[in-house]
């Protein structure tokens, strides 16, 4: 079976949900599917490639009785999934695994995006259970090369690897069914290190090793990289490294990401009504790429609950302004998140011709 279907990184899942879609095609005012939270600001890392340092890993952090009541009322509101990643390091906050089992609670799917040197044996005994999956940021297949892209101490990469160690035999001994991966940025600096890195993931014991390119937000201060890697550059470095795939085992190279890198097939976005973002400080968003950007902004959980801010005119009036008057292809970021899901709709509002040759 093909790596990219199997967990399908690079495309999106909207066909699954055709009671949502359908309204949202009938016009109706729906519920997001999926929501992204930041739970702090702050990091234990500074990746060179980080697309949030412009916001300058502020102190800050979700309130704890705000967020369960929040989540609770996304799950009645019929939200499906919530992700929790940003701008910051999730299990920096106290409350992660609180929040992965009140999230859990509510009927909602719940996935990590972490670096996991702080995913200690206690969190993962308290997070894991109540997780769909969990994806490890790990950007070099050498201590040297981590240290300097993590910018951090080459003992993290030790951490890591341990911290992942018994996250699998976890999942293992307790028959848990979170899917546990990785991920590489791949960049000029660790190219050569991806092989040995999928023969690390291998070793460890992990679900898959997601290889995906370097994505450049416009506020980026770190690194400024526009031009990126072509497919053909990096297909040898994914094959070489595919060959460790194994029974249980996937390095999923994400050459579609690779492939469609500044080449949108539409003009505005109407993604958003599926989606929300919601930063360390409480302000909704409408996507990552327009984090700390107030135009972007529906409200904030800390002054209004999030039913109120979705059911706001202010809400409805940055969507519409998104789905006829935003330049996607000159004002934002390229491989969004909300990418694949604005080009499967772009196409339902603009069908081809001759549709009914299936």
């Amino acid at each position: 079976m093909d790596n990219d279907f199997l967990f399908n990184l690079d495309g999106h899942k909207l066909h699954h949900h055709l009671d949502r879609l359908h309204q949202f095609m009938q016009g109706a005012d729906i519920a997001p599917l999926y929501v992204e939270f930041s739970p702090v600001g702050s990091c234990n890392h500074r990746c060179v490639f980080c697309a949030y340092d412009y916001i300058g890993y502020q102190n800050r952090r979700l309130d704890r009785a705000k967020m369960e009541a929040t989540l609770q009322e996304m799950g009645q509101m019929g939200v499906k999934a919530a992700l929790f990643a940003g701008e910051g390091e999730p299990f920096v906050h106290p409350d992660m695994p609180k929040f992965a089992k009140t999230a859990h609670d509510a009927g909602i799917d719940v996935g990590i995006f972490s670096n996991c040197v702080p995913l200690t044996a206690k969190k993962a005994d308290e997070t894991l259970p109540y997780l769909t999956f969990i994806r490890c940021s790990f950007n070099a297949g050498t201590k040297e090369s981590y240290a300097a892209i993590h910018q951090t101490k080459p003992e993290d990469f030790d951490k890591a690897v341990a911290n992942l160690r018994y996250a699998v035999e976890l999942k293992r001994k307790n028959n848990l069914k979170a899917t546990i991966g990785m991920q590489i940025v791949m960049l000029p600096q660790n190219l050569k290190t991806v092989p040995e890195l999928a023969r690390l993931a291998s070793d460890i014991g992990v679900d898959y090793l997601a290889l995906k390119p370097f994505v450049q937000h416009p506020d980026q201060v770190t690194m400024r990289w526009e031009e990126n890697f072509t497919l053909a550059e990096v297909e040898p470095v994914m094959q070489e490294a595919e060959r460790f795939n194994r029974p249980g085992f996937q390095v999923v190279g994400r050459r579609e990401s690779f492939r469609k890198y500044h080449n949108r097939t539409y003009d505005h976005c109407l993604g958003l009504p599926f989606f929300a973002f919601v930063l360390s400080d409480g302000n909704v968003y409408t996507c990552g790429p327009y984090y700390e950007n107030k135009e972007f902004a529906y409200g904030n959980i800390h002054e209004k609950s999030f039913k109120e801010i979705w059911a706001s005119a202010r809400r409805r009036d940055i969507q519409k302004f998104a789905a006829t008057e935003l330049d996607c292809k000159k004002k934002c970021m390229p491989n969004c998140r909300p990418d694949a899901v604005n080009r499967f709709l772009w196409e339902l509002k603009h069908p081809p011709a001759h549709t009914n040759f299936i």
